[in-house]
């Protein structure tokens, strides 16, 4: 029996020490949780379309066109991000007939020209005029275009339809996106 009362003493008291053990162990455990907040900075541009001398006051649409007559139209991009941006541009032409019925002009140099693009503007096969550098918050491009002349002439199937002549303009960052606008990457944005 006393062998027994022995090993029951060494048991418990193995148990003991094994137990104060882990709590030694768990004394020396500690731990830590950082947060870590990440902020994305955005790309935000301006469409300003101005006419008149100088860009004196707002375009506003025109009426009663007549053939041959050039009018201002004067549509430049502003930078109001807090980066950089390389920035483009596309210029389309939608045709309503006098049915309602709307169709996109493909190819509208029979009824008007865009003239005098700015500097810095190149028209690439995509059909976007590129800006040869990046924009600068707060920064405006050059005009991307200062008017439009209508044909001598306008065809029959140009008369009598109402025209929408549309600017659109994309941003996208400059840093660690390409050495020109040309050579950005730009999502397919359906403009």
């Amino acid at each position: 029996m006393r062998q027994n009362s022995r090993t029951r003493l060494l048991i418990v008291l193995g148990a003991i020490s094994l137990l104060s053990l882990g709590g030694t162990v768990a004394y020396f455990v500690t731990s830590e949780t950082a947060h870590n907040v990440v902020s994305m900075s955005g790309v935000s541009i301006l469409l300003n379309e101005f006419a008149g001398p100088e860009g004196s006051h707002p375009f506003h649409d025109l009426e009663d066109i007549v053939p041959g007559k050039t009018y201002s139209k004067i549509p430049y991009i502003e930078n109001n991000g807090p980066e950089p941006v390389w920035i483009r541009a596309k210029v389309s032409l939608k045709q309503t007939a006098n049915d309602g019925t709307e169709s996109a002009v493909a190819d509208f140099s029979r009824l008007m020209t865009l003239e005098n693009i700015g500097p810095n503007w190149t028209l690439h096969s995509d059909g976007f005029y590129y800006y040869a550098s990046p924009l600068s918050s707060g920064e405006s491009s050059t005009p991307i275009f200062d008017s439009v002349k209508f044909a001598d002439a306008i065809d029959g199937e140009f008369q009598l339809s109402t025209y929408t002549l549309t600017v659109s303009a994309e941003a996208t960052q400059v840093k660690h996106n390409g050495s020109s606008a040309l050579d950005a990457a730009w999502t397919e944005s359906g403009v």
